[in-house]
């Protein structure tokens, strides 16, 4: 009876903290373009012409919603943007935020919780991104979701 009691005040902690992260996200200003860090390492691929990365994070633990939204964003830049990817235009990488070499995400881009983020890169340089943070408000609503994804890829392309 201990553990069953122990293991439902876990649980309920673990829901604050995640409703309080994702309150404090939403708080923040959604339609602000942030400048990139410039702490972030250029490949020479990226040196030679200027594309957009959508870049989903995720963390060891995946929950059924964090998958959903991997999943659908997956979906929306495979399957609108088919041919920015093929020209290496838009790039798509899913990455674990737990690993240690991916860590430094957390502060370049200020992390919170699982996310979609696109960065725009002009000469190999990281010149603006932008965290797609209403995803979690949007992820039961697959069709608005999907507007809202393409429209903020669509977005970050044509700057490019």
């Amino acid at each position: 009876m201990k553990t069953r009691a122990s293991f439902a005040f876990v649980a309920v902690v673990i829901a604050i903290v995640s409703l309080a992260v994702f309150a404090q996200n939403s708080r923040k200003p959604n339609g602000r373009t942030k400048s990139a860090p410039s702490t972030t390492a250029t490949t020479p691929d990226q040196v030679r012409h200027s594309k957009t990365v959508a870049y989903y994070f995720h963390g060891d633990v995946r929950c059924v919603t964090c998958r959903k939204l991997e999943s659908l964003s997956h979906d929306v830049v495979t399957s609108e943007f088919a041919p920015q990817l093929k020209t290496g235009q838009l790039e798509w990488q899913v990455l674990n935020i737990d690993l240690p070499e991916n860590a430094h995400f957390i502060k370049d881009y200020q992390l919170v919780t699982k996310s979609l983020v696109v960065v725009r890169y002009e000469n190999g340089r990281q010149v603006e991104y932008k965290n797609l943070t209403d995803i979690w408000r949007l992820v039961n609503n697959e069709q608005a979701f999907r507007s809202y994804v393409k429209g903020e890829v669509q977005a970050a392309l044509g700057k490019g």
